[in-house]
């Protein structure tokens, strides 16, 4: 299996003071936090963080909790 392309959206899940977060990470550089208003969704930072990578620089984003349906079973 090849390693992922840098400016392919790698999906992670992580946990923070026991709230599971679905997050993003794309590019390869200086990384950069992108936080979406409330409702907001990963799918919403997607142009961001493609324009972003472009420039150079690693975007990292997540879902605010509670706003993921896809976490809705766990």
């Amino acid at each position: 299996m090849s390693a992922p392309s840098p400016d392919q959206q790698q999906i992670r899940f992580v946990e923070a003071d026991g709230v599971r977060l679905r997050t993003s990470v794309r590019g390869q550089g200086p990384p950069l936090l992108l936080i979406t208003g409330l409702g907001a969704s990963l799918d919403l930072a997607e142009p961001f963080e493609r324009k972003l990578t472009a420039l150079g620089v690693q975007a990292v984003s997540f879902d605010a909790p509670g706003f993921d349906s896809r976490l809705a079973a766990y």
